[in-house]
């Protein structure tokens, strides 16, 4: 085993005199004043996350590099690590900050681990959101500036579902363990907003005296009120902020299409066959692991017993009434790919064949760690051929022959486009990525000569196609700062249907090749994503954000009406994604090289 270790002084020099000043004046970690902290890089999941251990004597941060795609609230960001440096480097600032009373400095300096106070006291969503808050102000990237923060916490401020205070560190609810990130620094910008930026210093200050306080009598000492009433007049009016927002989406009208299947948790992206008589889709809950099913595309008809059922019990009782109906019928699978291990498969796409599914599939390694892989699905015959192995390949697009697809690896910090012989497995960089540029979901024109796929350069997500082996790689779509992402062809591959934020919101748009124009396919109050066109009548076929999960519905193409983007960037509170700011640049300063462990630190443990 070999350990990293870099001065703390090497750590902190990327932060801006800005930070400084968010962080305060950190006093000295402890009476020894360490030097180091330790960094372990991991990938044991193939996912994009990190987590401080904040011990006064040696602080340890774990970075996990798969960078995040443009659908998350953390793909917000001009690189990865520098996101995640300055969330992480914010814990060891603020939760280190020792006591300054001395039997509690002295008791906890007799155990095995030194944990400051702020750590023993403060609520995950004070600890988590403050983090976030820094890294946005920081970075002037991150969620706090993003589109995702704003359309989650507007979506559920308009259905009701806002957390309540005790529910805001964590609750069971889609999304629930997300608020302490989203609404927690959504709530100490509100705060800071009407106290100056020193105001949360000074809660840490009192929550660490020499006077012992629990962290509500130290929040009321600074606000005025407990954290529970103040959440509770942000609530009030974060709701009425959303609901501004949606009644200028009403002065224009609201065009989401027609919802196709009420849904749950996160749906994954559908896919339609190439006769359009089948979508597939990942259904997913918080309960049970989740499941690939195909439908027919077809509108079920009428469920004529339960119709018999309504009139037998209106004839026994006939004053009783019967339920309505809101939502679309459930619908009946024609082929179910269940989870194994606990674990779903995910990202289907059809084959011309229209019985053969692609999917990717987290396969455990002999180390235990998990890494995606590729498996062909025969929904006829039922079971699954594995392709790939140990490649970490996902979002795979089979080409029009079925010979190969397009793909992308995430692997060390970067994600590439690959392309992949379905026959043998090998894989073939075609675009390579790297800390500074990553791509997400690559999609083949219909005649197979070109992909589409999304490409993150300095902090946005725009649409890049090339040739089918990567060549002459061109960046398509308006000169402005708005995410384009989900991009996919339409039939006739003279235009293309994705996923942009123009204006602070996130709906669908197409880009017309022969006119080099956008236009605004949706206007929602969350989220649409995730289009998918129908290769026989044009239609979109999308995901919508609501406050449990993602609703599946179907935009018609042949629109009367142009929509025109909304704007409600910097008008809406945290309902709105705020004006950008500079995104400070970030030096980059040598680290110590590896050395072996020996007889290094033993009072802590990484699990990964």
């Amino acid at each position: 085993m070999r350990q990293t270790a870099s001065p703390l002084s090497r750590i902190r020099r990327p932060l801006s005199l800005a930070a400084g000043l968010l962080l305060g004046a950190a006093p000295r970690a402890s009476s020894q004043d360490p030097t180091r902290a330790y960094l372990v890089i991991d990938d044991p999941h193939n996912l994009p996350n990190g987590f401080t251990l904040p011990f006064i004597d040696s602080p340890v941060i774990a970075f996990w590099p798969v960078p995040p795609t443009p659908r998350q609230a953390i793909g917000n960001v001009r690189t990865w690590g520098e996101m995640l440096s300055v969330h992480e480097f914010a814990h060891v600032a603020h939760l280190a900050r020792p006591s300054r009373n001395p039997l509690d400095r002295l008791a906890w300096a007799l155990t095995p681990v030194d944990i400051g106070p702020l750590v023993r006291r403060l609520p995950r969503w004070a600890i988590e959101g403050y983090a976030t808050y820094v890294e946005g102000q920081v970075t002037g990237s991150g969620r706090p500036n993003g589109a995702w923060r704003a359309a989650v916490l507007r979506q559920w401020a308009l259905e009701g579902r806002l957390p309540t205070y005790a529910q805001l560190s964590d609750w069971g609810a889609f999304e629930g363990r997300d608020f302490a990130y989203l609404a927690g620094s959504a709530f100490l910008e509100w705060l800071a907003r009407q106290q100056g930026d020193s105001s949360l210093v000074y809660v840490w200050r009192r929550a660490t005296a020499r006077v012992e306080r629990p962290f509500d009598e130290a929040f009321a000492g600074v606000f005025g009120d407990s954290p529970r009433v103040m959440y509770g007049r942000f609530a009030a009016q974060l709701t009425a902020q959303a609901t501004d927002v949606e009644r200028a989406l009403a002065a224009q009208g609201v065009v989401d299409g027609h919802m196709v299947a009420h849904l749950d948790w996160a749906t994954g992206d559908p896919a339609l066959s190439p006769d359009g008589q089948r979508v597939a889709i990942v259904l997913r809950s918080g309960a049970e692991p989740p499941r690939t099913v195909v439908w027919p595309t077809e509108t079920p008809p009428p469920d004529t017993a339960a119709t018999r059922r309504r009139r037998a019990m209106l004839a026994r009782d006939p004053e009783d009434v019967a339920a309505r109906q809101f939502y679309p019928a459930p619908r009946t699978p024609i082929a179910t790919l269940p989870a194994v291990d606990g674990r779903g498969f995910v990202d289907p796409r059809f084959f011309r064949d229209g019985r053969r599914v692609l999917v990717s599939h987290l396969t455990a390694q002999a180390n235990g760690t998990l890494r995606p892989d590729l498996y062909i699905w025969d929904t006829a015959r039922g079971g699954v051929r594995r392709i790939t192995h140990d490649a970490a390949i996902q979002d795979a697009d089979p080409s029009p022959d079925g010979r190969t697809a397009v793909a992308t690896r995430c692997a060390a910090g970067s994600c590439d486009v690959v392309r992949v012989d379905l026959e043998s497995g090998r894989v073939t960089t075609l675009l390579a990525g790297s800390p500074d540029r990553s791509y997400f979901r690559p999609r083949f024109s219909p005649d197979g000569t070109r992909f589409v796929v999304s490409a993150s350069t300095n902090g946005h997500w725009a649409l890049l196609i090339a040739d089918r082996d990567g060549g002459r790689p061109s960046t398509l779509g308006p000169a402005d700062d708005a995410d384009r992402y989900d991009a996919t062809f339409t039939p006739a591959g003279n235009a293309l249907v994705y996923t942009s934020d123009r204006g602070g919101m996130i709906n669908l748009a197409e880009f017309n090749f022969t006119t080099r124009a956008e236009q605004t396919l949706t206007r929602v109050t969350g989220a649409a994503v995730a289009p998918a066109v129908d290769p026989v009548d044009g239609s979109v076929w999308f995901l919508s954000l609501h406050a449990g999960g993602y609703d599946l519905r179907r935009l018609p193409r042949h629109t009367t009406t142009a929509v025109t983007a909304p704007d409600i960037v910097g008008r809406f509170g945290a309902a709105a994604p705020p004006v950008p700011r500079e995104r400070n640049a970030m030096p980059i300063n040598p680290v110590a090289g590896p050395t072996p462990y020996g007889l290094g630190p033993r009072h802590t443990r990484y699990l990964p």
